[in-house]
């Protein structure tokens, strides 16, 4: 699920589109689906993932605990 957020007043809804083909061509290729979403008018273009529910495989679980410089980590 996916919030929008858009200037609708300064930019061309064409480009809206445009922003969400692109996220959905992201969501598709990582094998997930877009079930839904909201709209905003706002001052600035952006997307914000709010939830995201699937299964993984607990053996290939990879986490942000306790990153060091140099590892990899993030």
């Amino acid at each position: 699920m996916n919030l929008v957020c858009f200037p609708m007043d300064r930019l061309p809804k064409e480009v809206l589109g445009e922003i969400l083909r692109g996220g959905m061509e992201i969501v598709h290729e990582a094998g997930a689906l877009l079930v839904g979403g909201h709209s905003v008018a706002d001052t600035g273009a952006e997307i914000r993932p709010e939830s995201v529910t699937g299964l993984v495989d607990p053996r290939k679980v990879v986490t942000n605990a306790g990153p060091a410089p140099g590892t990899g980590s993030s």
